[in-house]
């Protein structure tokens, strides 16, 4: 199991299937303090940009509301606190997002991938996730998978 940010960062450079965050929160406010290149390519920007600016700013293009900001902000929070956070949200017709944030050194690691439409609505486990996703959280926190 890795045990930082720090350590982390290599194996998580190494990720091309997954988009990787890293975030610290002082409160509600956050900071990322690290994104694969995948992360990168997502949005569209350069690490530097990305490490300049708060994810909220980042994540949601103008016009995203502070209610979906707050959802956000909170499923953060929820990870920090029970350690896992899990969801799956259609996007567009076909597709999907998987999103794992996972309470990891002083912050939050957060994966996303757009994946071919599930099943529908309801409760998903971390085993029923993409297999690249699984593939991550195995090299980071194989805790998690037990």
């Amino acid at each position: 199991m890795m045990e930082s940010i720090e350590v982390a960062k290599q194996y998580l450079d190494e990720t091309a299937g997954v988009s990787i965050w890293y975030a610290e929160y002082e409160g509600r406010d956050e900071a990322i303090q690290y994104a694969n290149n995948c992360f990168c390519e997502t949005f569209g920007m350069s690490v530097e940009e990305i490490l300049e600016k708060k994810k909220n700013h980042l994540v949601n293009p103008p016009g995203t509301t502070n209610e979906v900001i707050e959802r956000y902000k909170n499923e953060d929070l929820t990870a920090i606190k029970e350690g896992l956070f899990l969801n799956r949200s259609p996007i567009e017709s076909g597709k999907d997002i998987e999103v794992v944030k996972i309470r990891f050194d002083q912050g939050v690691l957060g994966l996303f991938k757009f994946v071919d439409a599930g099943s529908g609505p309801g409760k998903i486990v971390l085993r029923d996730l993409d297999v690249e996703i699984l593939s991550v959280v195995r090299g980071i926190r194989p805790d998690l998978l037990e």
